[in-house]
């Protein structure tokens, strides 16, 4: 019974302080440097022993992402086909940027930065509205291009 309670506790205190944290990016046009750690049931998630191009699908699933097909397409568009350096050295699937320390961000794991994603990209779209006009509303690329580009990805999957 002790256990029990115990387990609900931490549960409730690890719930609070993700509230938290969440909540301040929400007060900020940019969250501040992000250090993720996230605790899952490895048996239900197999992806994390994989390469971000064999299980960047079902990791996008699995953390609730949003239009995941356009999502999978700006990894593949960000990351050359899984080949930049910034991913395969900072697991960084989609150029996520740190304008006040210009930086790239970089990640222990390219699972971390699809919970970064979903954090500081997602939050602001709304359900309902077009995801890729919603892209080029909040200035995600430099590149006139760059719906186009994935509409050609989503058509045409590597």
């Amino acid at each position: 019974m002790k256990q029990r309670v115990f387990n609900i506790l931490i549960s409730f205190a690890v719930g609070v302080l993700g509230a938290i944290q969440v909540h301040s990016y929400l007060k900020e046009d940019e969250p501040p440097e992000i250090k993720v750690v996230h605790i899952v049931n490895e048996e239900q998630s197999d992806f994390f022993s994989k390469s971000p191009q064999e299980g960047l699908m079902e990791a996008l699933e699995y953390y609730g992402v949003k239009h995941p097909q356009i999502v999978y397409a700006q990894a593949v568009l960000e990351t050359g086909h899984f080949k930049s350096d910034l991913c395969l050295n900072g697991n960084n699937l989609f150029g996520l940027y740190n304008s006040k320390k210009h930086r790239y961000y970089t990640f222990d794991h390219w699972k971390d930065c699809i919970i970064a994603y979903k954090e500081m990209i997602q939050y602001k779209y709304k359900d309902g509205d077009n995801y890729l006009n919603f892209l080029k509303e909040i200035g995600y690329a430099e590149d006139s291009e760059y719906t186009c580009k994935l509409k050609e990805l989503i058509k045409n999957p590597p």
